[in-house]
């Protein structure tokens, strides 16, 4: 019984930070997610239910399964709030060091997200569906 109320209590966190996910590019939404629908699996039928049919969040999970890549209305979204985001922080310093850092980890997750795989595209030979 304990362990089913930790799970549920594990499973809503991981949704909040799933959710959080989505508006702050330093947190990773996907992952967070699968791990709460784990989490629920084992503990609310009811609430996986909710988590894995809900309008907004139920596409990273299937987007996920199927090996079908990221919708480009995810990635456009994700880099506008990247950005804005670091140009609001670098407004609050003027240390030149940190709008270095800034800018740094700005084209890193740009890069990374641009490279992502879109939903319509091929999987490159030898790569898999995971």
């Amino acid at each position: 019984m304990i362990i089913r109320q930790l799970f549920f209590v594990l499973a809503w966190v991981l949704v909040c930070l799933g959710v959080l996910g989505i508006f702050l590019p330093v947190l990773p939404t996907t992952p967070f997610l699968l791990a709460a629908a784990y989490f629920f699996a084992r503990c609310s039928p009811r609430f996986y239910r909710w988590l894995t049919t809900s309008s907004y969040l139920r596409a990273y999970i299937d987007n996920y399964r199927s090996g079908t890549g990221v919708p480009w209305r995810m990635i456009r979204r994700s880099l506008i709030f990247l950005w804005v985001g670091l140009v609001l922080s670098s407004l609050l310093w003027s240390n030149g060091w940190y709008w270095l850092l800034l800018a740094t980890v700005g084209v890193g997750v740009s890069t990374h997200l641009l490279m992502l795989r879109r939903v319509g595209e091929k999987p490159l030979q030898g790569e898999d569906n995971a």
